[in-house]
């Protein structure tokens, strides 16, 4: 498990009293967000080995000046830590100058901030969210996608794999899903479809059509207990071809409950989803970029999550014409993030809008979503086309825009905001 602690550093010159009273602060302002705080620590001797292990953030109050060698040690003992100095007794020099030593290590950080506050809680929140990623078990159902040639293959893993170290991928294959379908009986389908028929607010297609989608949503929710997976990606178009029917649905289904869900195998998208959603604590959404045009950017996929639309349509998958398709329709004026992370090139590329409303576009998925940009100009929205990471961009309806920062140091890679 993840652990915080606070460990104050002084040193043994300075006034006790005056310690004290500024430690009472970190304190009373950390101690719903952390996990224990540790004695003060004046000499190395103070510093027990067992405090520490891979799974602590050290968050290191340093109260005084002259505490740089001291901190150092903690520092060696400490897997990471964050460095929180205050506004008086030369604590932000003695943190400047031991940050400088050790901030090529990626496993230190600074933050400027007194009292600690709303900089320090999300740090705190991206940093167990990124260690809660390294702990997961992703399966990958199927084979991606063949014309996913950037988002797939041995170079996105490894790159993966460096960023989240720990994390494991698990493949699967489509015919465990083919041969529990015919394990449910109409009993089992009959809930949830009179629940979707009965909240759609249309439905295009006949109703056998969806007691085939909810034999794959329920097949591929047998698939996440067998594994004990956190989160999954699909060769979702091979299914079509072998059953006739489609995954969008189950995928929506699945991202409702924020159990991250995504589409074709697309592994950068599945990654950028798993950490938007969990830092927004709401379900996230995988689009294609349809068209960019005056800062308006279009997120467009026959899957939404339900939960962040006013209404729905419930019709078939677009490219193909069968199966189902969700199509969701979003409120306008909501604060939204749009983002991806690409593991080759060691990007985190994001920007913040808010959604608008647009005629619905024919000849394109069913769900659209139009995201006017904030404070974008034409340069940094170009960068969406002309320095390409992927075509699937992630959105939660919520600005994440300072977790991401501080996710993009934790994880090394570059934060681009567009």
């Amino acid at each position: 498990m993840n652990r915080v602690l606070l460990i104050p550093a002084a040193s043994p010159l300075h006034d006790p009293n005056l310690v004290e009273r500024v430690l009472n602060v970190y304190q009373r302002n950390l101690s719903k967000i952390i996990d224990g705080s540790l004695p003060l620590i004046t000499r190395r001797e103070d510093l027990e080995r067992d405090y520490f292990d891979e799974n602590v953030l050290g968050i290191i109050a340093p109260l005084t000046g002259g505490t740089e060698h001291l901190i150092q040690y903690i520092f060696e003992r400490c897997r990471f830590i964050l460095l929180l100095p205050h506004n008086s007794m030369n604590s932000l020099p003695a943190a400047l100058e031991i940050f400088s030593k050790v901030k090529h290590t990626g496993k230190a950080w600074i933050i400027l901030e007194w009292p600690p506050g709303r900089k320090t809680q999300k740090f705190l929140k991206a940093w167990r969210v990124v260690n809660e990623i390294k702990k997961m078990k992703i399966g990958l159902i199927g084979e991606p996608s063949p014309w996913l040639v950037y988002s797939s293959g041995v170079d996105v893993e490894k790159g993966i794999s460096q960023l989240f170290e720990g994390l494991t991928l698990l493949r699967i294959g489509l015919s465990e899903i083919y041969h529990s379908m015919e394990e449910f009986s109409d009993l089992d389908l009959h809930p949830l479809t009179q629940e979707l028929i009965r909240k759609a607010r249309t439905v295009h297609f006949q109703k056998n059509e969806l007691a085939k989608s909810i034999r794959i949503y329920l097949s591929l929710k047998k698939i996440f207990e067998k594994y004990s997976l956190d989160a999954a990606t699909i060769g979702c178009f091979d299914i079509i071809r072998d059953t006739g029917t489609t995954a969008c649905l189950a995928a929506s289904l699945f991202n409702c409950r924020v159990s991250v869900f995504g589409c074709e195998g697309d592994l950068p998208a599945l990654l950028t989803m798993m950490l938007f959603s969990k830092l927004a604590e709401a379900p996230a959404f995988m689009g294609n970029i349809s068209w960019i045009q005056n800062n308006i950017l279009t997120l467009t996929h026959c899957t939404a999550p339900l939960t962040i639309a006013n209404k729905f349509e419930l019709d078939t998958h677009y490219e193909s014409g069968k199966g189902v398709g969700v199509r969701c329709f979003v409120p306008t004026d909501r604060k939204a993030t749009i983002g991806r992370l690409d593991p080759i090139s060691k990007i985190l590329r994001y920007t913040v809008g808010r959604t608008i409303k647009r005629a619905f576009q024919e000849q394109a998925c069913r769900t659209q979503i139009n995201i006017k940009i904030q404070g974008s100009g034409k340069s940094g929205i170009n960068n969406l086309t002309e320095e390409s990471i992927g075509n699937h961009y992630i959105i939660v309806l919520k600005d994440i825009s300072e977790e991401l920062k501080y996710v993009a140091r934790i994880i090394g890679v570059r934060l681009e905001r567009i």
